[in-house]
């Protein structure tokens, strides 16, 4: 490739700064109370009746990969699931059980669903269409359940003993949480975090790592009664009291609850819906156009034809006061935390150079020892860059150079000039194939479009995520 002069346009005065936040959320929260299983919009408040279930729902989990709800009917004695989000909510029932089904988890890399019941006190497995049934263990008091996909661990609340943990089939467990005083029902994790989250029956609400160190209680309702929905999404727990009440607080221990909605019988689960997986949109460039890819509807425009461009610069946003900040090697790739007012530009072939908005402070911070990299972007959020190599490596470090690791090796050999980051997600290109990881290293790739040309770049859009924050002082 022939070496090219960068033209990257930013602007340093008085802006508004748009960021995408993973820590908060927009979107949906589903619940099931005495008759039905509810959706309730954290952004307008607006309650809507998804379906009418007809027993008691103590768990809920979701097929992202097919886009269905399961949730076990407790009084009913089956496993049923309905298409969301849609308009043609039919409820189908997919398995009989045993009697009361309680907890469920649902394994879409895989295509299997997990359930526990109380009656018989079995953890089952079948096909995500109901199919080939197996019966893996007889867990005493089982109750609430959930995966980690991508590290293949399942956890499990025996609500009288403690938080289970072992492999897919029963092999490596341990109890690596002991309820001493107060037993729990209820149950989430947080892969990203990698910590549990539980209200045992004393009103304690607890967090642990998932290897059950570092607990800590977040809130005490100071209420003994059984405790039976709980969920966490980024840094936000809704969890529901014994008022019949929906509330919210964020992770850290001594904060306050806020109530989100007041129902009219008790609320039996919780489960948080990540809406930023379907909503939204990707920009990427080809050899012509800028296209505009929408992740819920799978449409793609085109939004402009689009030319050539030379020279690392700064203008103001109305093109006045053009100016040439510095001379660098092979500048390409250019990103800026606004808040921490710092640049983090890829040097081809060289490393990624840190500096201050002006260029005064500057230093390499990453080395590339062996191949050049042409694409990376910021987390300004967790303040984590992203980027891949030429080998089909896709890396991350912090933002001072430190503690670099691989997350995927994508066996792409060659230009990679595409990555684009959001959330626990990250979204990059295998020349024309447009594709989404999770940040977790070792997780396993989703495809998502085949364009007709090579993708050269990405920018992840979403609407409902972004926050303005004014920063008057640039």
């Amino acid at each position: 490739m022939t070496e090219m002069e960068v033209n990257v346009c930013f602007c340093l005065f008085v802006l508004n700064q748009c960021s995408l936040l993973a820590s908060s959320f927009s979107g949906k929260l589903l619940y099931s109370n005495d008759t039905s299983i509810m959706e309730f919009d954290i952004d307008t408040h607006n309650l809507t009746v998804l379906v009418e279930q007809g027993s008691s729902v103590y768990g809920m989990d979701y097929d992202y990969k097919n886009r269905f709800i399961y949730f076990p009917r407790y009084n009913i004695y089956d496993i049923a699931r309905f298409p969301y989000p849609s308009e043609n909510r039919t409820l189908q029932t997919i398995v009989q059980t045993e009697q009361y089904p309680i907890g469920i988890a649902v394994d879409s890399a895989n295509g299997h669903i997990y359930w526990t019941d109380i009656s018989t006190h079995k953890l089952s497995r079948c096909v995500l269409d109901g199919t080939n049934v197996t019966i893996i263990s007889t867990i005493s008091n089982s109750w609430a359940i959930r995966l980690d996909v991508t590290n293949r661990w399942m956890y499990i609340a025996e609500y009288n003993l403690g938080i289970l943990k072992s492999r897919f089939n029963l092999e490596e467990k341990q109890t690596i949480v002991s309820f001493t005083s107060g037993g729990a029902y209820c149950m989430d994790i947080d892969t990203d975090g990698n910590r549990l989250y539980w209200i045992n029956v004393d009103g304690d609400m607890n967090s642990a790592k998932v290897d059950g160190s570092d607990v800590k209680t977040i809130l005490s309702t100071n209420v003994r009664r059984n405790y039976y929905a709980i969920g966490v999404f980024g840094s936000q727990i809704y969890y529901a009291n014994e008022y019949h009440q929906l509330l919210l607080v964020t992770k850290t221990p001594g904060s306050k609850p806020t109530v989100l909605y007041n129902d009219t019988s008790e609320i039996h689960s919780i489960f948080v819906f990540n809406q930023a997986a379907f909503h939204g949109k990707l920009l990427f460039s080809n050899h012509t156009s800028i296209m505009e890819f929408d992740v819920h509807t799978l449409n793609v425009t085109v939004l402009v034809e689009t030319v050539g461009s030379l020279v690392l610069s700064r203008c103001n946003l109305d093109r006045s006061n053009v100016t040439v900040l510095s001379i660098l090697r092979n500048p390409w790739v250019i990103r800026l935390d606004v808040k921490h007012r710092w640049m983090y530009i890829v040097e081809l072939e060289v490393g990624i150079l840190k500096s201050t908005f002006d260029l005064s402070e500057k230093r390499t911070i990453v080395n590339f020892t062996s191949t050049p990299v042409y694409c990376m972007d910021i987390d300004t959020e967790e303040i984590i860059l992203y980027w891949i190599n030429n080998n089909g490596e896709i890396q991350s470090d912090r933002d001072d150079g430190s503690d670099v690791e691989t997350i995927l090796w994508t066996n792409f050999t060659g230009y990679n000039f595409a990555i684009g980051v959001f959330g626990s997600y990250i979204y990059y290109a295998d020349h024309n194939q447009l594709l989404m990881v999770t940040k977790t290293p070792g997780s396993t790739p989703t495809f998502m479009y085949n364009d007709t040309s090579s993708i050269y770049c990405i920018f992840v859009f979403n609407p409902s995520g972004m926050k303005i924050t004014n920063y008057n002082h640039l």
